[in-house]
Formats: C-alpha cells, structure tokens, sequence
C-alpha cells in the first residue's frame, strides 16, 4: 500500500506539472489508495465498483471541483470504479506507475491508458 501511495502523490505532482493526468483518474487513485470504502468494495474483489458509469468524467480540476461541489459523491465511485477496473486488467498498482512514467515522457495520457 505504501507503494501505491507514493504512486498517487507522485500522479497529483505530474498532473499538476504537465496537466497531462485528468482529474478522474487522479481522484480516483486517491480514492483506491485511500481505500474509502464509501465509494468501493472490499480489496481483493475483481470488481470493487459500487458504481459503474459509461458516462464522461471531468478532466480538469476546476470542472472536478464543481461536480463534486455539487454533492455528487457519485463521482468519486465512478472514477475509483474506472481506475480500479483499468488497474485489474492492467496488473494492479504496476500499470498506474507505468501510466506516469509514460505520460512524464510525453506519451499522451489517452494513448498511456489504452
């Protein structure tokens, strides 16, 4: 875990710096390493969703900040939903390392999630 939490400081810091990271997939790995169980199932589970949407989430901070200004704690289930589905298909906490590697060197973050 200690691992991971060093993998979602170090995305909010190149988010930050190169705006290449959206705010949904820094939110929610802060909410899987956090492991907020309001917004995910039990650690181990294939599926730790709570909620699954299809729906487009906010890339940017100030468009994140509004929705879940808005009381929208649904957001932060979709994009830990997302993130954790992502990361099981992808090897776990590795694949979000590999992500920020990627994106630190110019690989754009669409390109980086496929």
């Amino acid at each position: 875990m200690l691992y991971c939490g060093i993998v979602a400081k170090l995305a909010g810091l190149l988010r930050s710096l190169t705006k290449g990271i959206p705010a949904w997939f820094d939110e929610g790995v802060a909410v899987i390493v956090s492991d907020d169980r309001r917004y995910l199932g039990p650690v181990g589970l294939p599926d730790r969703c709570l909620i699954s949407s299809d729906e487009p989430l906010p890339s940017g901070m100030l468009q994140w900040n509004r929705r879940a200004g808005e009381h929208d704690s649904h957001i932060y289930a979709e994009a830990a939903c997302r993130v954790s589905q992502w990361m099981y298909g992808r090897g776990g906490s590795e694949a979000v390392a590999n992500l920020i590697l990627m994106v630190s060197n110019g690989t754009p973050f669409s390109q980086a999630y496929r």
